[in-house]
Parts: C-alpha cells; structure tokens; sequence
C-alpha cells in the first residue's frame, strides 16, 4: 500500500457556490458534497479562469490561461501529446483517469 493520499478532483459546470448547502442554501440539500467537505478540504475563496468550461479544463488540466493558447469558448480538443496535469501526476507515480466531457 502506498503511503500517497488518493486524490479525487470533481468538476461540475455550472455548479455555483451559493447552489450547496455546505455554504448557506436553505433551499437544497447537498449531502454528498457536505459530507466530501467534512471530511476533506473545502474551498472558501475559489475562482474559476473562465466562465466556460472547456477553457477552464485546459487551464486546469495544462498550467496554462487558455486566452494565451487562443482556446476558443466551445469547439476545441486538446491535442493528446499536450501536457498535463495528469503527466505530473504520473510521474510521481499515481495511476490517474479522466472520466467525463
């Protein structure tokens, strides 16, 4: 067993802060992501590189702001030889995967 922590990173769009219980919201019920948050880290003050979100998993996925990469709102694929967050990862010998958009 390693002695590495597992590391698990959701990403919702348009998932507001104000839209979780954990941060005030008596109209809904957030039970998994208040349970994650107490038994982890939660953000308090977070930001997002770009009210989109293929932007925002290129900023996040490579290092880099997509406006400097001219990454386009909607229609673009990240090449696969572009490094990653992922490749980090990898290189400090943790198995890691990408499911989803």
């Amino acid at each position: 067993m390693s002695d590495s922590p597992n590391i698990i990173v959701l990403l919702a769009d348009q998932l507001r802060r104000s839209a979780i219980s954990l941060y005030g919201d008596p109209n809904i019920q957030t039970t998994a992501c208040d349970e994650m948050a107490s038994l982890g880290v939660a953000f308090r003050n977070a930001c997002s590189t770009s009210p989109v979100c293929v932007p925002f998993r290129f900023s996040f996925m490579t290092g880099q702001y997509a406006h400097s990469r001219a990454v386009p709102s909607i229609e673009y694929r990240m090449s696969p030889t572009e490094r990653t967050l992922a490749d980090d990862f990898n290189d400090a010998n943790y198995e890691t995967i990408y499911i989803g958009k």
